[in-house]
């Protein structure tokens, strides 16, 4: 009997190795030509319109909101390099401002400009900003997936030292 399980144990060793020899050529052989994935390049398409809509319908208004409050600081920055002390450039002329004018001009410059910006963004419809990025974004993955039958190749690492690359191709 002890014939036996030396020979069942060997058989099971040798088999294990095969399938280990197997499964390491099957490795190599997808870490250099890669795995090819398809998928419906318009149906992806319509799925990422559909999620960045929903996101920049959902970020908008925060964002419009933070750049309201940023846009004084943004214009008077702006407005504080062409407005620096010196002359100052009106068409063929130069004119030199006293400075307390030159403040009070940029004073208004910085009211004016910053609420012109506000009154912009409020008027923004952030849906049709929203549709227009859904939009864009469809475009851009449909176009890469579908661009001459190449697809989109990238490479995932499965272990740190073993990489695969994949080519996602749009049909």
């Amino acid at each position: 009997m002890a014939q036996r399980s030396g020979g069942f144990w060997r058989g099971f060793a040798a088999g294990a190795a095969m399938v280990a020899l197997g499964g390491l050529i099957l490795a190599l052989a997808v870490s250099s030509r890669g795995v090819t994935i398809a998928v419906d390049a318009r149906a992806l398409g319509a799925q990422v319109e559909a999620a960045v809509r929903r996101e920049v319908a959902d970020q908008l208004p925060r964002v419009l909101e933070t750049a309201g409050q940023d846009l004084p600081d943004l214009v008077a920055a702006r407005i504080a390099q062409h407005l620096t002390a010196g002359p100052l450039p009106v068409g063929p002329v130069e004119v030199d401002l006293p400075p307390a004018l030159r403040e009070e001009l940029r004073r208004r410059l910085t009211l004016a400009l910053a609420e012109a910006g506000r009154s912009y963004l409020a008027g923004l419809d952030q849906e049709e900003v929203a549709a227009l990025a859904g939009r864009e974004a469809r475009r851009l993955v449909e176009s890469q997936l579908l661009a001459g039958g190449r697809g989109y190749r990238v490479l995932v690492r499965l272990l740190p030292w073993w990489a695969v690359p994949v080519t996602v191709r749009g049909r």
